[in-house]
């Protein structure tokens, strides 16, 4: 299975890193969002960070909201190659390249991100 380093820090220095596989990631503030961001305009669906491949792609699903790719305003979606830096409000999230690890399913990968991810409130 293709793994790419996610690490997910806020301005407040709360921080998580993990390894996920290719397909889509929820972002918000929305407490069982994928990644968690935070900022006076992030929504709690605010956007959807695809990690393919080759490359990610950042669609904003609720605009207005202060989020960039490489440091570059995004509008409706973005695309860059690896590595690559999102940041939406508070939350910088950078994605690495891509890592070989054990195989593990995408449910149990998702479950132990939400609960280590910057902000999240553990079960």
């Amino acid at each position: 299975m293709n793994l790419w380093r996610v690490s997910a820090r806020t301005h407040a220095g709360e921080s998580c890193t993990l390894s996920l596989a290719q397909g889509e990631y929820s972002i918000g503030s929305d407490p069982g969002a994928d990644i968690r961001a935070y900022g006076r305009e992030i929504s709690h669906q605010h956007a959807v960070l695809v990690l393919g491949e080759s490359r990610l792609e950042i669609r904003i699903l609720n605009p207005p909201g202060d989020t960039s790719l490489n440091g570059l305003a995004v509008g409706e979606r973005a695309v860059a190659e690896y590595p690559a830096v999102v940041q939406v409000g508070e939350t910088i999230v950078e994605v690495g390249r891509f890592v070989m690890q054990r195989a593990e399913e995408p449910t149990q990968i998702i479950r132990r991100f939400r609960a280590r991810s910057v902000g999240a409130k553990s079960d």
